[in-house]
């Protein structure tokens, strides 16, 4: 009887938790993308109606960089040159350092690319800025976001940045509004 209350609890809150995650307008996105999408992986996925392959076509990275929404202290610290930072006036490492312990930063945010270049300089704040972005999914790039540079850097600030299951994948496809 626990076994059924659990699986009953994890099905609920898989179907919960996509709810939240995902509008009604952004499933129906995804599936109609999906749905006209011409890579030979989800074409022939979506000819035998392999969910999970869609899945995780949609969570494999795209061409398109985007800002991390979420940087951590690590990735600030690593992507400084320590020999530039003993050389900044000591205004910009306390900026740095106040940047450093204000983690995990959102760089999708202009002010904080700004503070980069602010500290770094022009020219160093590139390979810095470079640094906090990844590759967006297939799935986020049916989503979008708007574009954004700074310095010479850009990525796509996205709007929706969750990944989605097999079991996701299977209620956007049979979702029915519109």
């Amino acid at each position: 009887m626990k076994r059924f209350f659990f699986a009953l609890f994890l099905a609920f809150a898989s179907l919960s938790a996509l709810g939240q995650s995902l509008t009604p307008a952004q499933r129906v996105t995804i599936r109609d993308s999906i749905n006209v999408e011409t890579a030979p992986a989800v074409v022939a996925a979506r000819a035998i109606r392999d969910d999970y392959a869609i899945s995780d076509w949609c969570n494999s990275p795209s061409a398109t960089d985007a800002w991390i929404a979420s940087v951590s202290g690590k990735a600030l610290f690593e992507a400084m040159d320590i020999t530039k930072y003993d050389s900044l006036t000591a205004g910009k490492r306390d900026s740095w350092s106040l940047m450093l312990s204000n983690v995990p930063l959102d760089m999708g945010r202009n002010k904080l690319r700004s503070a980069v270049v602010d500290v770094w300089g022009s020219t160093d704040s590139v390979s810095v800025l470079q640094a906090m972005r990844e590759k967006a999914t297939n799935c986020q790039m049916y989503l979008g976001g708007t574009s954004k540079t700074t310095n010479t850097v850009t990525g796509l600030d996205r709007i929706w940045s969750g990944t989605v299951s097999g079991n996701d994948m299977s209620a956007i496809l049979n979702y029915q509004g519109n």
